[in-house]
């Protein structure tokens, strides 16, 4: 497993170049510690846990048709997603400097604000979506007696008490 600073720096990375991922890191640590942050490496995970999703959505196609379903995501999936949005994010923006990107992204990640907290409601808005049309089947009951019993309370006769 790696550490979560491994994959931050491999988030950074493009085409390969590990030392430049480092280096961009490293300024964004320095930038961090220049604007009054006590413990840096915590608050660079905080406003990633802030950013991380608990639930997603997966496309299932069912005879030719695409139902979404909503999923909880796993914690590993979810700080993707994160990152990836983090990303999206810092290149649409024009401020000057990839670092100071990151790092606005990070504060406004931090104090749940931003761009990237956007993209995760969304992601909410569509599974509240996905679970409007989620079919809740009901198990056949099995023995003679339970069924009884479910035929008792659909014609409302029996309303208190065991059968």
């Amino acid at each position: 497993m790696k550490t979560f600073e491994q994959r931050f720096l491999n988030m950074l990375m493009k085409r390969g170049k590990y030392i430049k991922a480092e280096r961009l890191y490293m300024d964004i640590i320095i930038l961090l510690k220049e604007s009054g942050i006590q413990n840096v490496y915590k608050y660079v995970r905080k406003a990633i846990y802030n950013m991380t999703p608990i639930m997603g959505v997966q496309v299932k196609k069912i005879k030719g048709a695409e139902l979404i379903k909503p999923i909880f995501l796993n914690p590993q999936k979810a700080e993707k997603y994160a990152m990836q949005w983090l990303l999206k994010v810092v290149e649409r923006k024009k401020l000057s400097g990839f670092a100071n990107k990151v790092v606005e992204e990070l504060k406004n990640a931090y104090n749940n604000k931003g761009a990237i907290m956007k993209e995760k409601w969304e992601l909410y808005k569509q599974v509240r979506y996905a679970t409007t049309f989620c079919r809740k089947t009901r198990r056949k009951p099995r023995t003679r007696r339970m069924r009884l019993r479910m035929l008792f309370r659909r014609k409302k006769w029996l309303k208190f008490g065991k059968f």
